[in-house]
């Protein structure tokens, strides 16, 4: 009996159809799943392709909107907007003529200090005579002084900031701390100054001076016999 039904049922169209729909569903499921698994793919490396430049503009962007719009948030536009603003420098008292004098002797530009460190030295447009000294992040306006040494000096009595213009090399420093902020800054020219005194260096202070060739001839007279 059990084989008959066994028999039977190998010959009845409703068993077919339904291995052959569930054979036709898991084949669908298949080919479904591998076409949104290379779907994902094909997404996810477009992507990763585009999104560098994406960020790209992104950022290239938004640095052209602050400086249109923020100028002020600009850190060099800060750096030398004083510059150029005269109405900052309206208060600014009038040199003497001797100081005027002293001003032309002032060299100007970027010049290398000591440890890597920089100085930038300005001419102020706005206030003859006036200069504007950049170190790091620090700014100060200063004019020529006359003194006795021979070195040029530019002082700032505000923040104390000195700056000392030798033949060789030029220093910062801070009279009210008493303490010197950057030393070793040569222009091109101080440079050929200072390779020069490294050939031939000057005498010491401490060491005599030699006689006069006047005086040595006195001498002689004095100790030769009669």
């Amino acid at each position: 009996m059990q084989r008959f039904f066994s028999v039977r049922s190998l010959g009845d169209p409703t068993v077919y159809r339904g291995a052959f729909v569930s054979w036709v569903s898991t084949l669908f499921g298949l080919v479904l799943g591998l076409t949104i698994g290379l779907t994902a793919l094909q997404t996810h490396a477009q992507t990763s392709n585009t999104s560098p430049q994406v960020k790209s503009m992104g950022k290239s962007a938004e640095v052209a909107k602050r400086n249109k719009g923020g100028g002020a948030k600009n850190p060099q536009a800060n750096k030398t907007a004083g510059l150029h603003d005269a109405a900052h420098f309206a208060n600014l008292p009038t040199l003497t003529p001797m100081q005027l004098e002293l001003a032309q002797q002032v060299l100007l530009g970027q010049m290398p200090c000591e440890l890597g460190a920089s100085v930038l030295v300005q001419a102020l447009p706005q206030a003859a005579g006036y200069f504007q000294i950049h170190f790091g992040k620090q700014r100060f306006v200063l004019a020529p002084v006359e003194t006795s040494t021979g070195a040029l000096r530019l002082e700032d009595p505000r923040t104390g900031a000195v700056w000392l213009q030798l033949a060789n090399k030029s220093m910062m420093m801070n009279s009210q701390l008493g303490k010197r902020v950057v030393d070793e800054c040569m222009s091109p020219s101080q440079t050929q100054v200072a390779r020069a005194m490294e050939k031939n260096p000057p005498p010491s202070l401490l060491e005599p001076m030699p006689t006069p060739k006047i005086l040595q001839n006195s001498f002689a007279q004095q100790d030769s016999p009669n």
